[in-house]
């Protein structure tokens, strides 16, 4: 048993039934791997991978031991390990998930982690070199598939460094972005707040001049064009807004810029005035007598009746009024 000695310096794995996929995968890996190193035959392999067995696993072979009538071989032993613990149906869901399987979210490395752990249950699929590196690219992101494939790597340790370079610049580059997007944020962080602002919140500054936010009034352009225009005015001796016009009597400009100055009365001749508004027109004009005007009527509001007097009585009433 000087054989049993050796191999259990090697430290080897326990398998105890665990039901996960990963764990009796990687157990058998392992122990291969130590029966290769130790040179152990394949009539002695079944006789120590037992020897591992805890719990529920070494409960089960126990029985399947008595109902066996000869030993078994290492690929029998797998294959009954297997369909206990890893039932075929279990088998076929993972290898329907490496089918499908596709980077999204995850990082190159997380991807090809989980790439190399379900390639285990579709063999077939990835025992040409050619044909894992295929699917393996064909699985990544659009934007890094393109530049990885762009490296002309053929195997598939090639293909994940250059995926893994792609996936590299990529993130320099975000990074860079965000750096410029948080630097923006903290100057706009150090404006001015509001003066009515709501304590504890930040809020833009907002224009005394113009009313509107994104500035102080140092910084308002209308405010600066406004002063602009009347820096020209003084020079130009260009009148304001609310000055007011002594022709026309209306505001925004002098009595020497009036265009109604420069108009001519077609009743005199003379400029600066309209028919209408003509001297001599309103001089001529007859002046009416008292006498001749027509006599006033009263309305008797109580009956609805019209009464006339004559002038006469309407100036007797004048006089005794006045007097």
């Amino acid at each position: 048993m000087a054989f049993i000695s050796q191999f259990q310096r090697l430290s080897p794995p326990t398998y105890d039934g665990n039901a996960d996929f990963m764990v009796i995968d990687d157990w058998l890996i392992s122990m291969e791997e130590m029966f290769l190193y130790s040179g152990i035959a394949d009539d002695q392999r079944v006789m120590l991978a037992t020897y591992q067995l805890k719990g529920l696993a070494k409960s089960w072979w126990l029985r399947e031991k008595e109902s066996l009538v000869a030993g078994c071989s290492w690929e029998v032993f797998k294959e009954m390990l297997l369909r206990k613990f890893l039932p075929s149906v279990e088998r076929d869901r993972l290898m329907n998930d490496f089918l499908y399987l596709k980077q999204r979210q995850l990082t190159v490395g997380e991807y090809e982690i989980e790439f190399s752990k379900l390639s285990r249950f579709a063999p077939g699929l990835v025992s040409v070199e050619a044909d894992r590196v295929k699917r393996f690219l064909g699985g990544l992101r659009s934007e890094v598939q393109q530049l990885a494939s762009a490296y002309g790597t053929v195997t598939y340790a090639g293909v994940v460094e250059a995926a893994l370079k792609v996936e590299a610049i990529e993130t320099t580059k975000s990074r860079g972005q965000q750096l410029k997007k948080d630097k923006r944020k903290l100057v706009e962080e150090k404006k001015p707040l509001v003066p009515d602002a709501v304590p504890g919140k930040r809020s833009r500054v907002v224009c005394s001049f113009c009313g509107r936010s994104g500035h102080p009034v140092e910084r308002c352009f209308k405010k600066e064009a406004t002063q602009k225009k009347e820096q020209v005015h003084a020079i130009q001796g260009a009148p304001r807004r609310d000055a007011s016009c002594s022709v026309c009597k209306r505001s925004g400009h002098h009595a020497a810029q009036c265009w109604s100055r420069d108009r001519v009365c077609y009743q005199c001749g003379q400029k600066g005035h309209i028919k209408s508004r003509c001297p001599q027109v309103q001089s001529a004009l007859p002046a009416v007598p008292l006498q001749a005007l027509p006599p006033p009527q009263l309305v008797d509001k109580g009956k609805g009746k019209l009464n006339v007097i004559s002038s006469e009585e309407a100036q007797t009433s004048t006089q005794v009024i006045s007097g």
